[in-house]
């Protein structure tokens, strides 16, 4: 096993294995989807950092592709740095952040949250090591799924709803609502056993790997041969 803390029993199991043997494009040739923590340990039920989190949606969604297909050379991507004010250009998550940031994606903190103001510098903030919502990471969910399917419509009005028949925590109204039942519409995400999309709460590593993999399994079915080329496909859910 490569990881002492996750066992085969473990239900998040073959996801993890799955994606810490997908190798995908990066600008420094192939790099797996994600890596665990010295020690061979995974911590599947850790927090999700936004730096974490930025590489496992750069590498499982292959938005390094996706940039190629729209112009955005790899080597551009080595050379800018958009949240310089808070990301060193040696940090390891610099050039997954800065795809993210091109493919409008992610912005980043404009206002300081202790003072609930603009930043004097005008820099936006990255915040690598601030742990991702459930809410957060299904929103730059949709947004890469509808740019790899451009026909696909997606309104945020369209799913104000008067009851919580789908999720019984939220009602359409909330932040992140609209983006949880687009990504339930299109089997990515499931809620939890309870019934709840709980967008507020933290996003574990293996919460997120596990939306990953459902995503990579409805990419790999849409009929469009510059989609499904990118995609393995995942494992069965």
């Amino acid at each position: 096993l490569k990881y002492k803390d996750v066992s085969l029993a473990d239900p998040s199991f073959t996801v993890i294995d799955y994606f810490s043997k997908l190798n995908v494009t990066t600008p420094y040739g192939k790099k797996p989807v994600v890596q665990g923590y010295p020690g061979r340990l995974f911590i599947p039920s850790g927090n999700t950092t936004r730096s974490e989190a930025s590489k496992m949606l750069v590498h499982a969604a292959c938005l390094y592709d996706l940039a190629e297909n729209q112009g955005i050379s790899l080597d551009y991507i080595k050379e800018i740095n958009p949240f310089e004010a808070d990301v060193k250009d040696s940090a390891w998550y610099k050039d997954n952040a800065a795809i993210l940031h091109e493919l409008g994606i992610l912005n980043g903190y404009k206002y300081d949250p202790e003072t609930q103001e603009e930043y004097e510098d005008g820099k936006p903030r990255f915040k690598p090591e601030n742990t991702i919502t459930r809410g957060e990471f299904l929103k730059m969910l949709t947004e890469i799924y509808l740019l790899w399917n451009p026909n696909v419509s997606f309104n945020i009005e369209d799913y104000y709803i008067a009851t919580n028949e789908v999720f019984s925590d939220i009602d359409g109204y909330g932040t992140f609502d609209a983006y949880a039942l687009f990504m339930k519409e299109q089997g990515i995400f499931l809620g939890d056993s309870n019934g709840k999309a709980r967008l507020l709460d933290a996003i574990t590593r293996s919460e997120s790997l596990t939306i990953l993999n459902n995503m990579s399994v409805r990419m790999s079915e849409i009929q469009d041969e510059n989609v499904q080329k990118f995609f393995g496909g995942g494992v069965e859910r």
